[in-house]
């Protein structure tokens, strides 16, 4: 598999002082003597250990010394984990302790924040098994790999990982030398070291506290220490806003992992990993930690699959409302009386038990060497011996075995769970995944009833028959919405399509009664609109914030999910029933999209001719292959996108691509460029607010990374530095404490080192009177300017600040 080393581009430089990218000893102390002089030998992480019935007591000192040499010791970031006493009598003692009032005050300033802590500058924070005032829950930051027990979601999630030396943890992975890294690094113990890598490589986490006695701290320190000379590269897993996992890796089974995810990259030497989840896909969906990239995050998105994804046969019998795919009509069925109505399902189709079934051939693309998903709605008159819902030579057949789902493999190999009994005349949803020489799942009614390992199946060119196998082993009763697809399902998708409504039965509510609750449910929805503008235009009054009668007649509307264009934050395309379609635009669609809505909205020709749109996307071909790349591609587009949005594609009179939005359409990019207009016109606070509200959405399409959109880029990225530095926008964030914020954060997303934004931060919080906080500033960007361009800022503070 080939895979490019991806650019920097998009990329994020990691501080290397951040507590998420070092890895440090955790010492197990249980005495306060023991205890300060750890501190004074450069440890900084700790856990106290259980004294039984004197727990209370010990704890007491141990607070009271830790808030003793916080108040009094130099810099550096003190982390204490709980991990051996009562959760209770933790939280009790700190509450009365010296250290309540100051974790308290730093979980406050800290919140969700961690990763991103310095370990050289000052900070406390304690871990309990549960969260607190004073301490964050554990395994909501911490994920504790010390032994091989199953870890929580929610620890794949956290940001730090949690170790010992001493596990076997599995010593490769699929490209990776760990003898080489092993050679890097002088001066530690070789297979200790190498127990760290395993970990850090089987997880996908650094190590960052690796748990050990006193008396070998010397030694681990010295662990730490080459684990923190060895190059890396790390990913976060994002779903939305929020970090996302389980993650697996195709190149390593045993790796699951997910949120913030980093691998060791050690000189001449690639590591390439292909992410997967269960109904989801990853975009980018290949990349490669390589060391020219060393200390760099890369944000890799995850999207929901639909849950038509690969799926190749959906029969639901509704030949006279819709037809199945693939139609039915194409198929042997032994009867033409098979279609009979249901009271709750509708059209379904009734097997006999003694001769009827459908004969679907072999024609159905199923590929067997792969993951396959098997769902039925079946409502059974009998349960005894065996009645097969769908089978396939001898490859397989899905059925009831003696009132109970059994999948049969070639050989005679059954797969069935005790205790999850079919009932008789009742609409239950059973389903099976099948992962070749991994797992065979059977589920009943959305839920999992049991999962067992499986080999591969034995493929087969004999027909798929529905209602029947090979033995003749013939269902008798009803059977809905069968589904075949090319894929594993997750368990929520399984579960989704458990709770989709029947096509059918759509058909058979009343109308009238379909009126009443639409009705119904479009007064609650303008009441509840009321009464939230209401109470944010008295809120907004309240607060001495722009009045609403203030607000220009430009200003952006509110983007429901719904009829919206959106491209800060991340390129979105809501139908009018809220469904976001970018997910299913392959890369090329979407690009050829924003070439054509920036071309539309930018260009002062209103379009894009056919030549420069062939030179800008598909350079180097030849006008020809051009031409016909441009034609199917829009043809793809068209399709995707105007039934399903109404946006229309037009060429123009002039011979130019535009795109043409609907009147009612909601596009930031419009709004954004109408509240620029207006600013520059006539400067108002109330445009700055306006047009700031939209560029705190996110910066602009972060996602997409291609040559002519990251031209787009660049040119939006400017004319936002340009215009929130310029002296109109400073003299009105002056003014306003929350404004200077606005407009500090906002230029640091495409500037992290922007000397007006400084100045402008300086200057506010010297006026407020809040000295300290500004030094801290100057001296966090003193830092960072050092590490991007290898030189100190030539600048004082007080140079800024006049």
């Amino acid at each position: 598999m080939l895979a490019a080393c991806l650019p920097s581009r998009g990329q994020t430089a990691l501080d290397t002082t951040m507590l998420g990218t070092t890895s440090q000893v955790c010492v197990n102390v249980s005495d306060t003597k023991e205890f300060v002089r750890l501190y004074h030998e450069g440890v900084r992480t700790f856990t106290p250990v259980s004294k039984g019935n004197d727990t209370n007591k010990w704890l007491k000192s141990f607070f009271k010394a830790v808030a003793r040499l916080y108040d009094t010791g130099g810099t550096g970031t003190i982390v204490l984990l709980n991990l051996h006493c009562d959760t209770k009598i933790w939280n009790n003692t700190i509450k009365q302790s010296p250290l309540s009032s100051i974790l308290k005050k730093n979980k406050l300033l800290i919140n969700e924040h961690l990763f991103t802590l310095c370990v050289s500058e000052k900070h406390l924070i304690a871990f309990n098994g549960r969260s607190s005032d004073y301490s964050f829950a554990l395994n909501e930051h911490i994920c504790l790999y010390t032994s091989k027990r199953k870890r929580s979601k929610q620890e794949l999630l956290a940001d730090f990982l949690l170790t010992e030396t001493n596990l076997s943890a599995p010593d490769s992975f699929p490209g990776m030398n760990i003898e080489h890294c092993l050679s890097t690094v002088e001066n530690a113990d070789s297979t200790k070291l190498r127990s760290l890598l395993g970990t850090w490589v089987i997880t996908g986490k650094r190590p960052h506290f690796i748990l050990t006695a006193p008396a070998h701290l010397r030694e681990h320190q010295q662990l730490a220490k080459a684990l923190n000379n060895i190059p890396f590269r790390s990913v976060y897993f994002k779903k939305g806003k929020a970090p996302y996992a389980p993650v697996t890796i195709k190149e390593d089974d045993d790796l699951l992992s997910g949120g913030k995810v980093s691998f060791p990259t050690p000189d001449h030497y690639p590591l390439q990993i292909t992410p997967q989840s269960k109904g989801h896909r990853f975009s980018p969906d290949i990349f490669m930690f390589s060391p020219e990239y060393d200390r760099q995050e890369l944000l890799i998105r995850t999207f929901p699959l639909e849950l038509t994804d690969k799926q190749v046969a959906h029969f639901h019998f509704d030949n006279a409302e819709a037809p199945c795919r693939p139609p039915l009509s194409k198929y042997f069925t032994s009867s033409d009386s098979m279609q009979v109505t249901d009271s709750i399902r509708g059209a379904v189709f009734f097997f006999d038990g003694l001769k009827n079934y459908v004969d679907c051939g072999s024609s159905l693309d199923i590929q067997f060497d792969k993951p396959i998903t098997i769902s039925a709605w079946i409502n059974p008159y009998k349960t005894d011996l065996n009645r097969s819902i769908i089978g396939m030579g001898r490859s397989f057949t899905f059925k009831i075995h003696n009132g109970m789902l059994t999948f049969t493999r070639a050989g005679i190999r059954d797969t069935r769970f005790t205790g999850n009994k079919i009932s008789l005349y009742k609409w239950q949803h059973a389903a099976i995944i099948f992962e070749p020489d991994k797992y065979v799942s059977l589920y009943l009614n959305g839920q999992r009833i049991g999962r067992e390992d499986a080999a591969e199946i034995v493929t087969s060119d004999h027909s798929i028959l529905i209602g029947s196998n090979i033995w003749g082993e013939y269902y008798e009763g009803l059977i809905d919405d069968l589904k075949i697809w090319n894929r594993a399902l997750s368990d929520d998708e399984v579960h989704a399509a458990y709770e989709q409504k029947p096509h059918a039965a759509e058909a058979l509510e009343k109308p009238a009664v379909k009126w009443f609750y639409g009705a119904l449910l479009f007064f609650t929805a303008l009441f509840f609109l009321f009464m939230h503008r209401q109470k944010k235009r008295k809120k907004a009054d309240s607060d001495g914030c722009i009045s609403v009668n203030e607000i220009n007649k430009h200003a952006p509307k509110a983007y429901k999910h719904q009829s919206s264009l959106l491209t800060f934050g991340e390129f979105r395309l809501f139908t009018s029933g809220g469904q976001n379609i970018v997910p299913s635009l392959s890369p090329k669609e979407k690009q050829l999209f924003l070439y054509l809505l920036w071309h539309t909205l930018r260009s002062s020709k209103g379009g894009v001719s056919s030549r420069r749109m062939s030179e800008d996307l598909w350079p180097g071909m030849s006008s020809a292959k051009a031409k016909n790349n441009r034609s199917t591609y829009m043809q793809r587009l068209r399709k995707h996108v105007t039934g399903a949005t109404n946006i229309q594609i037009s060429y123009t009179e002039n011979k130019k691509w535009t795109l043409i939005l609907p009147p009612h359409y909601n596009c930031d990019l419009i709004s954004y460029h109408q509240l620029l207009t207006l600013f520059q016109e006539t400067p108002q606070l109330s445009t700055l607010n306006n047009w700031l509200a939209i560029l705190n959405e996110g910066a602009f399409l972060p996602e997409t990374h291609n040559e002519p959109v990251d031209q787009f880029k660049a040119e939006i990225e400017n004319e936002i530095i340009q215009n929130l530095t310029s002296e109109t926008s400073i003299d009105l964030a002056f003014t306003n404490h929350l404004l200077t914020q606005q407009i500090t954060t906002t230029i640091r997303r495409y500037d992290p080192l922007n000397e007006p934004a400084l100045c402008l931060e300086l200057r506010w919080l010297t006026k407020s009177g809040h000295h300290g906080r500004a030094l801290d500033a100057f001296q966090r960007f003193s830092r960072e300017y050092e590490m991007m361009y290898g030189e100190k800022l030539n600048k004082e503070m007080n140079d800024l600040l006049y």
